[in-house]
């Protein structure tokens, strides 16, 4: 009864806004960051305050931009249907913008689908494209730096291994697709494409910023609901009015310098991230057993004494190929709480959103104020609440980034 009655309270605070905010809904941490963070040092055209982006955890005051995780990739297809209803009626009355997976893990149509049926929208555009990371869609080909998803290492991903790259497959439903000839077409073209479209929900090619920014553009036009990885996300800035008023600055100072890097990623990227970070000096990669013994911690405690980067990640390769993997981002989530309990760094580098969901459960985080990106998906905040309040967050999704994408914010300052 008293989630009911809190639920209700937040719907009725939120209909009595006198302009329309936003409302992310993403399925997993590292999504709901980096989406995020593309409304950072934004704000409505005749405003005269930036837009305030927060990733709400527990019970907080509504943002202008308000991000729930449902943490719905991994659930069951109902739980993860009933999870972002939930969000969905939450945050009513705000543009919702549906934060996907650029490769399309999930239940991506049925969480569309969704939120269709709360807010009584008819259309839902799926646009994964984030041409920035190497992300595209073209010909309803999902690609990765040109590479088909389906030959990429995605295809060995534990809990979504890509068995093909159609968007219309992909999507698991039936669906329209609307190709880069007609999308270039302009705003008016796609916008009638979608109208006309028999299925509620309707896919889009984009290789381009521009192409983005004419499928944002078009949804809000329509009042369709768009679903989309970061790249949409920061297209829709533009078109709900907005303007980038800055560019996020960076924290400086050594201090700032996260001494402490957890992966929790089974991506072949992540692992030869971790492989070109640890040729740097200062650095030291400590592997995690199946269970983190008192030596283990021993052996990290004196790594950051000494004022090393530690670098924490699964033992071995042959670890990520099974299905213990998935009890892995556990594992090192509670043995990182566990150490942090003692060891209190000005900041956190945490790679895959799994492992941050279980890091910030234990660290009882109520909220993270989201302050902008290093690169393109690698975005950062101040966390608030727990024993951790104020400590810098910097996020990365598994899959995402260059070899040097880790060595590159970690050591900035010796550029």
């Amino acid at each position: 009864m008293g989630a009911t009655i809190r639920l209700k309270e937040l719907i009725m605070t939120e209909t009595q806004l006198n302009h329309r905010k936003i409302g992310i809904i993403a399925d997993d941490f590292t999504g709901a960051m980096d989406s995020g963070a593309q409304f950072v040092g934004s704000k409505y055209r005749g405003n005269q305050k930036n837009w305030q982006v927060c990733f709400r955890l527990a019970n907080e005051p509504f943002a202008d931009v308000e991000i729930i995780n449902t943490a719905s990739r991994e659930k069951p297809l109902e739980e993860a249907v009933t999870a972002v209803s939930l969000a969905a009626k939450v945050l009513q009355g705000r543009l919702l913008f549906k934060k996907i997976d650029s490769t399309m893990r999930g239940h991506v149509a049925a969480e569309a689908l969704a939120i269709l049926r709360t807010t009584g929208q008819s259309k839902a555009v799926i646009c994964p494209a984030a041409p920035l990371q190497g992300r595209v869609l073209i010909d309803g080909v999902v690609k990765v730096n040109t590479v088909p998803l389906h030959l990429t290492t995605f295809k060995d991903d534990p809990a979504y291994p890509a068995s093909t790259s159609l968007i219309s497959e992909l999507i698991s439903e039936t669906s329209t697709h609307i190709r880069l000839y007609d999308v270039r077409q302009g705003v008016s073209a796609v916008c009638g494409l979608i109208r006309k479209a028999k299925t509620p929900l309707v896919s889009c090619d984009a290789e381009t910023v521009d192409d983005l920014n004419i499928v944002a553009q078009a949804c809000i036009d329509i009042n369709a609901l768009p679903c989309g990885a970061f790249g949409l996300a920061n297209a829709l800035v533009l078109a709900e009015n907005g303007v980038k008023t800055s560019e996020s600055s960076h924290p400086n100072g050594s201090a700032m310098i996260p001494s402490l890097v957890i992966i929790g990623s089974a991506n072949q990227v992540a692992r030869s991230q971790v492989q070109t970070l640890a040729q740097k000096k200062r650095v030291i990669v400590i592997t995690l057993p199946e269970k983190p013994d008192d030596l283990t911690r021993s052996r990290v405690e004196q790594a950051i004494k000494k004022g090393l980067v530690v670098v924490l990640c699964a033992q071995s390769s042959e670890t990520i190929r099974t299905s213990d993997w998935l009890n892995f981002s556990e594992t090192i989530s509670n043995f990182s709480a566990s150490l942090l309990t003692t060891y209190q760094p000005a900041s956190l580098f945490v790679v895959g959103g799994e492992t941050v969901t279980f890091l910030c459960r234990k660290l009882r985080i109520e909220s993270i104020e989201l302050l902008g990106e290093f690169a393109p998906g690698i975005p950062y905040g101040v966390l608030r609440g727990g024993p951790m309040n104020g400590t810098l967050l910097i996020t990365k999704a598994g899959g995402f980034g260059k070899d040097t994408s880790l060595v590159d914010v970690l050591f900035r300052e010796e550029d």
